[in-house]
Parts: structure tokens; C-alpha cells; sequence
């Protein structure tokens, strides 16, 4: 007697049959979507800027210290990747005594071009919308921002040749 023949008896696809499938199927499916998705918010990419010590000890705003530090972009955004080449302990040193810190307010008009430099210390992300994610943990930014994209397509393709590879081991 064969497997079929017993199917058969038993009842190929009945009201047991297809219970089994809404139980263990349905939310199985809606359990893997969420294992396929989260790879997606574990690559995001948080608003940064480049970290400058010497500025993180005064009791600056964040505008402030991009206002310092960070050039702006033609489109008037603040740059993710270079700050200003210069001497901040001086620049520290120099209004720490009094207090104030009057280069945060004006310093973008005095010296409208400046020499910059990539990040030498890190980064500094924002946590509004993720505590922190693989690219704010392993600072997959700027020079290795195409990372994370490596990352999804590896996973892509890791489940493609899961598919094939199990579904074929499962046949068996």
C-alpha cells in the first residue's frame, strides 16, 4: 500500500487538510515577511556628521556646532562626510575662559570658504528614528557607503540560493 492510497482513505485536501494550512501556514508566512524586512531597517542609514572632540565638551546646540565645524552643500544642507580643516582646541581655548562662543553665530560669514577635510574622529548620528543600525554601529558611511547596499543584495541572493538549495533537499 502506498502513501497515496492511504491519502486517499484518509481524505486528500477535506475541511482537516485545509485547517492545517490557515493554522500553521498564514502565520508562518506573515512571520517570514518580518524576517525578510527587518534586514531592510538594520541597513538604514541615520542623518550624521562628522565628530569633533574638541567641540562635543562645550555645551553647544547641534545647529551650533555644524554651524562650526560642518560646511554647507550648494543645496544648503550641512556635509554628512568633510568638516572645516582647523585648529579647533585653539578655537576652544580661545572663548572657553569667557564663556561664549561668538564664531557659532557668524563664523559661516567671516570666512565664507574654508579648507575641509574627510571625518578623522567618526561620525555622530542621530538617534530620532534608530538607536543605532548596522551602519551607525560599523560606520558604513561615506567611503564605505556602499556597503549596506552590499549587504541587501547579499541577503537577495542568499535567499534565492536557499530556495533552490533547500527546496531541493526538502524534495528528497
Amino acid at each position: 500500500m502506498d502513501f497515496e492510497d492511504i491519502l486517499k482513505d484518509a481524505g486528500e485536501f477535506g475541511h482537516y487538510q485545509k485547517s492545517l494550512l490557515f493554522k500553521f501556514m498564514v502565520p508562518t508566512t506573515f512571520a517570514s515577511a518580518f524576517y525578510v524586512l527587518n534586514v531592510i531597517f538594520m541597513v538604514a542609514t541615520p542623518d550624521h556628521r562628522c565628530y569633533v572632540p574638541e567641540l562635543a565638551s562645550l555645551n553647544l546646540s547641534e545647529a551650533d556646532i555644524k554651524n562650526v565645524a560642518i560646511p554647507k552643500l550648494n543645496d544648503g544642507t550641512f556635509s554628512k562626510c568633510t568638516m572645516y580643516a582647523q585648529n579647533y582646541t585653539e578655537l576652544v581655548a580661545k572663548y572657553k575662559n569667557t564663556g561664549e562662543f561668538p564664531e557659532v553665530k557668524i563664523f559661516g560669514k567671516v570666512i565664507p570658504r574654508r579648507p575641509e577635510l574627510t571625518c578623522s574622529h567618526g561620525w555622530v548620528y542621530q538617534k530620532e528614528w534608530y538607536e543605532e543600525t548596522v551602519v551607525s554601529k560599523w560606520d558604513l558611511v561615506c567611503d564605505n557607503n556602499y556597503l549596506p547596499s552590499l549587504v541587501l543584495t547579499l541577503a537577495n541572493a542568499g535567499s534565492v540560493l536557499g530556495t533552490y538549495c533547500f527546496s531541493a533537499m526538502a524534495d528528497k
